[in-house]
């Protein structure tokens, strides 16, 4: 994600409001992911961890459900906590 994000800045657009994808084509036939901005990569987390979990209800297995989608979730909070620190990083740096 840190290439996605200096992508983002040398385009000069948002790195944590853009999706964008860098992938190279020239690899092979397939094009490969090289990089994914933070964003991009929650709504991707997001998406799964709810197909996961809607498959493990309609198999009626609710508490796999449910652990899958705390899975979910704390991968979502993991991905954002450098954008947390800088949050607080900032309003220390107010409040001083």
């Amino acid at each position: 994600s840190f290439f996605a994000s200096c992508e983002c800045v040398r385009r000069g657009v948002d790195p944590l409001t853009t999706n964008l994808v860098v992938a190279d084509e020239s690899r092979t036939d397939k094009t490969i992911c090289l990089a994914v901005t933070p964003a991009l990569k929650a709504l991707g987390i997001g998406y799964i961890t709810s197909f996961i979990a809607d498959t493990c209800r309609d198999s009626g297995q609710t508490s796999l459900a449910s652990k899958a989608e705390l899975a979910g979730k704390t991968a979502i909070f993991v991905l954002s906590l450098p954008l947390l620190i800088s949050v607080l990083n900032i309003a220390v740096g107010l409040i001083e």
